[in-house]
């Protein structure tokens, strides 16, 4: 009967921590998503469509005087900068493609 039950902590401890690191961090990126969703819920229906990340994402064309011009632009939801106001901020990046 001892052979059985050290059989059965051989076998347990043979997956390792593998799958508590990966439980950890599925956990941990929820955690995440459930802050945002909390805090800046209005980024996950950004654009018209709704969404499971908390990221907008869009291309579009710009007119001017010298000619068309393509823009990249995302952005998400980040920490308020002010201390002492709390508010939503939001950062990101753009980039303008004139070739």
């Amino acid at each position: 009967m001892g052979d059985m039950a050290t059989d059965r902590v051989q076998k347990k401890s043979r997956r390792g921590c593998l799958p508590s690191i990966a439980l950890m961090l599925a956990g941990g990126l929820i955690l995440v998503m459930l802050l945002h969703l909390a805090l800046a819920p209005w980024i996950y229906v950004a654009g018209g469509h709704t969404r499971l990340l908390p990221v907008w994402a869009g291309v579009g064309e710009v007119d001017t005087s010298s000619g068309r011009y393509r823009l990249h632009i995302w952005f998400s939801p980040s920490s308020a900068s002010s201390r002492i106001l709390p508010s939503t901020s939001i950062s990101g990046s753009a980039s303008v493609c004139t070739g």
